[in-house]
């Protein structure tokens, strides 16, 4: 390697200008889509490698009795719209009136995959309502290219019905189908280039995740709880015998009731809300690659002698070098706050039996807190982004950063009130990025839509990180974001010399 100092090479890097950006910032979302009088609903997001973004939604359409039109959008690295000002439209055949929700995930190519159910098959016009949900696959390039035909992959469905959900692991896309007799379990198959099922349908009913390389991570209820799984491409169990998450089962009415992180190395957290009388607990367990269940029995967020209010809605998120685990959860109906609890990775509480309150109102009523999204940072530091949900679809959005003795370190906040749904989140090289939908409704009840996007760069300046005394002696190095390196690396590097002068080379 060549090392060259680079002080003028860097001063002329920062002179380069940058693509101008799209995103919006927390007080003032980017509007990707706006439309005075269509119904927006659904909203999906999914990012590519490339940092590209796609984004789907339905829209009541213009047919009667006809339902939804599903939309399609590419936002490029910078959140600019690529496929004109409203994307495309994936489809508009007839479906029934109500629906279930929908899958979008992107390929290692950067292809978007869809599903979807419609009524194509009752598209007579003399029929007032269709009643069909025949499953769809659609496969679309980022040159907008219908790679499985512009009708998509119909399944068949004398044997499924609704959309299929979708996962995909390492290269490999995982299709989980409804099966179209009632109270039957569902089914997963892997899927071909081309859409077709590379395996016979195994009967497989619960969440599914990916795990290491092509396996898949299954949470399901079975004797004696909430279970865990690991399956091979061929969808086959890895481990000898089943991880189990909880004794606890979750018995309400969320579709899907399991919050999970995963631990980057085929493992996760999981966290459901277990039911009492008129309140909730969220439990929380640690289930690593190998099977392996670090709690042993579940592990409560806090003791039930500390249970003061409802406590649900909890986030996860897992620091592996530090072996720790967050949970936030919303408190209500009793206290009105979010909390927080963190374990260790053998389910030790590191937050005292009563957890701690991360943001609280001095109100015991109304309208809580609404946690959205969680990740670990270095230095055993949390990023948690919640909404303080002040009246009926208007929340005020904090970005905040939590040390691991829970002590707030910053919290960024919008002024205006947003009205959030269907919240979408990603993370990558410390920029997170939140997709959501809303509508402004004015005096005479007339709406308008919008699908908008904030982006937050959580990365620090660098400069102030590197100049504290290095007692060690040995040289530290560090990215032009200010983030710690275990070596130099190709490109710019700050290097903090051990007499405490700081330089900038290149690597090449």
């Amino acid at each position: 390697m060549k090392h060259s100092t680079t002080l003028a090479l860097a001063a002329m890097a920062m002179m380069i200008p940058a693509a101008a950006s799209a995103w919006g910032t927390l007080e003032d979302p980017a509007n990707v889509l706006i439309d005075e009088d269509k119904e927006i609903t659904m909203l999906q997001s999914a990012r590519c490698a490339d940092g590209k973004m796609y984004i789907s939604w339905l829209q009541w359409s213009e047919h009667t009795g006809w339902g939804y039109d599903v939309h399609l959008q590419l936002l490029d690295e910078n959140g600019n719209p690529m496929w004109g000002e409203k994307g495309i439209t994936v489809e508009h055949h007839r479906n029934a009136s109500w629906t279930s929700d929908y899958s979008l995930i992107t390929t290692p190519e950067g292809d978007a995959v869809l599903s979807w159910a419609d009524a194509r098959a009752e598209e007579d016009p003399e029929i007032d309502y269709a009643f069909q949900h025949d499953p769809v696959l659609y496969k679309i390039s980022q040159q907008k290219e219908f790679l499985w035909g512009e009708e998509g992959i119909v399944l068949d469905p004398e044997k499924y019905k609704y959309p299929p959900i979708l996962t995909i692991a390492g290269d490999d896309i995982y299709c989980q189908m409804i099966a179209a007799e009632d109270y039957a379990p569902s089914l997963i198959t892997r899927l071909n280039a081309d859409g077709s099922f590379a395996i016979e349908p195994v009967e497989l009913p619960g969440k599914i995740l990916p795990s290491a390389g092509s396996d898949i991570f299954r949470i399901y209820t079975d004797t004696p709880g909430t279970m865990a799984m690991r399956y091979d491409r061929d969808i086959k169990p890895v481990w000898d015998a089943p991880a189990v998450i909880s004794e606890h089962i979750y018995t309400g009415r969320i579709l899907d009731p399991y919050t999970v992180a995963p631990d980057g190395e085929g493992g996760y957290a999981v966290s459901f809300a277990r039911a009492f009388s008129f309140t909730h607990l969220p439990v929380v367990n640690y289930i690593t690659a190998d099977g392996e269940a670090t709690f042993g029995p579940s592990v409560d967020v806090i003791t039930e002698e500390n249970m003061k209010a409802d406590y649900n809605y909890a986030i996860l998120a897992v620091n592996v070098e530090e072996q720790t685990i967050l949970c936030a959860y919303q408190v209500s109906s009793g206290e009105t706050a979010l909390a927080a609890q963190q374990f260790d990775f053998y389910g030790e509480r590191l937050w005292g039996d009563a957890g701690v309150k991360l943001a609280q109102k001095a109100e015991n009523y109304g309208y809580s807190f609404g946690p959205m999204y969680a990740h670990a940072l270095e230095n055993g530091e949390w990023f948690v982004c919640y909404a303080d949900e002040v009246s009926w679809a208007h929340n005020k959005l904090h970005i905040a950063k939590f040390d691991a003795e829970a002590n707030e370190l910053s919290n960024e906040m919008n002024d205006a009130d947003l009205d959030i749904s269907n919240p979408r989140y990603s993370y990558a090289d410390n920029v997170f990025t939140l997709v959501f939908q809303s509508k402004e409704t004015d005096e005479n009840w007339d709406s308008t839509y919008y699908v908008r996007t904030v982006q937050y760069n959580n990365a620090t300046s660098g400069i102030a990180t590197v100049t504290a005394s290095n007692a060690s002696g040995a040289k530290e190095y560090y990215n032009l974001n200010g983030m710690r390196l275990d070596k130099p690396v190709n490109g710019f590097n700050i290097i903090k010399n051990e007499d405490g002068t700081i330089s900038k080379v290149i690597i090449r």
